[in-house]
């Protein structure tokens, strides 16, 4: 995997080719460009054009493209006092900020818009938690992934027993994409289950499954493997409430040994290993942003 989808040379070194101009390249003596010439080659993606024109935005939508955090529950944390600007403590929605000159921090930690976006497929083994601070100290995937721990932020998430395909990234509005409700983008689960599960169980599966927090959308549904004393299912679902499929298997009285979560829309897990990762290609990248 290394070799087909990082550089030969240094698989470990993030690809940044597309988000760094390359500087000192022409030949012949320097000359001063002018106005002109400035304003033609100035940047088209809107972070760095907001940069170079010093421009302010909105303090929930800074919120919202830099965090794991919604449009709507970055406006909570702002209503809460969760957010303090240049030392202050703001509540009012609307805010106007600068992120290139002033100091934001939610939850001790400084905002910051980025230029260099970086997008990671990991591959998290059971017994990792997807979280960046742990009350129980127990371990989460960033004790692995030490060099992404203050710049990327996870988009979803697995619980502590299961593992699988996770998104990491500092594109706060592909997060947003990926988790919020409105973007049904589907997620494929491979489940190892004790015997062999009822074709009553599985159609209600497929169906909906009532819950305390609603009826679920209906899912796809497969058993692709039997053997004597276990089964494998392929469930995809096109939501992400919290333990979805272990709550829904548990609801038709299907007794999970193993789950592993193997697409997320257009990315695979492929022959990933637990614990690899690799940066995502450039047609997965297109495909995910695509998705309505």
């Amino acid at each position: 995997w290394k070799e087909k989808y990082s550089r030969k040379k240094n698989p470990m070194k993030p690809i940044q080719k597309h988000h760094k101009a390359k500087m000192g390249s022409h030949r012949g003596p320097k000359r001063t460009p002018s106005l002109r010439q400035n304003q033609q080659k100035m940047p088209k993606n809107k972070t760095q054009t907001m940069s170079i024109l010093n421009q302010k935005m909105r303090l929930q939508k800074l919120l919202a493209q830099t965090t794991e955090l919604s449009r709507r529950t970055s406006e909570k944390a702002i209503v809460d006092g969760m957010v303090f600007v240049n030392g202050v403590q703001v509540t009012e929605l609307g805010t106007k900020v600068n992120p290139n000159t002033d100091k934001i921090f939610y939850q001790g930690k400084r905002l910051e818009l980025s230029s260099n976006l970086t997008y990671i497929a990991y591959s998290k083994p059971r017994g990792e938690l997807v979280t960046k601070k742990d009350p129980q100290q127990r371990k989460t995937i960033w004790d692995r992934l030490t060099e992404w721990k203050n710049s990327l932020n996870s988009a979803g998430r697995l619980d502590y027993n299961s593992e699988g395909l996770i998104i990491l990234t500092n594109d706060g509005q592909l997060i947003n994409k990926l988790t919020h409700p409105s973007h049904p983008i589907p997620k494929t689960y491979e489940v190892k289950t004790q015997g062999r599960p009822s074709e009553k169980a599985i159609k209600n599966l497929a169906q909906g499954v009532l819950l305390d927090d609603g009826l679920t959308m209906p899912a796809d549904v497969s058993l692709f493997k039997t053997g004597e004393h276990t089964s494998w299912l392929s469930i995809t679902i096109y939501e992400g409430r919290n333990r979805q499929i272990r709550r829904m298997c548990e609801k038709v009285g299907i007794l999970i040994l193993r789950l592993r979560r193997v697409c997320i829309g257009p990315v695979q897990i492929g022959a990933m290993r637990a614990g690899e990762w690799r940066h995502l290609t450039k047609s997965e990248l297109k495909n995910l942003q695509n998705v309505n």
